[in-house]
């Protein structure tokens, strides 16, 4: 076996692992904003104990992902259109550097490819497929 430092298993923890779940059921819209987290219920469904999922929602909180009030309630946060308008700035700039460096590469058939794409996209946004939407995007 060669001495190779990629070549080791990486430890994932269960707190990980609840924080990726979460992630990804909020960012893809099956948690919605303002549904309300019970930590027990959240235990149970993924069959863990409630220390990693207080773990992961504490993570979703630093990330806003996640707002709660101290013994009282926890819940997805609400999508704040502030944050938005900066992170579209920051989508324009990058898609407007890669389309100047990549411009000489676009020929029909890749324009013909980019509107399969958008046809698609908008199959999987009339199905609420927010997800597909996202990856095709």
């Amino acid at each position: 076996m060669t001495n190779n430092k990629n070549n080791k298993i990486k430890r994932t923890f269960v707190k990980d692992q609840a924080y990726n779940i979460l992630h990804e059921q909020i960012i893809n819209g099956n948690l919605k904003p303002y549904t309300q987290l019970k930590i027990a219920d959240l235990s149970e469904e993924l069959g863990i104990s409630r220390t990693p999922i207080r773990e992961a929602i504490l993570k979703l909180e630093n990330e806003d992902l996640v707002i709660s009030k101290a013994n009282q309630w926890t819940m997805v946060a609400p999508i704040k259109v502030e944050r938005l308008k900066d992170i579209y700035h920051l989508v324009y700039e990058l898609e407007s550097f890669a389309l100047r460096e990549n411009f000489s590469k676009i020929d029909d058939k890749f324009i013909d490819k980019l509107g399969a794409i958008n046809e698609e996209i908008k199959i999987q946004h009339m199905k609420e497929n927010i997800m597909a939407v996202i990856e095709l995007d």
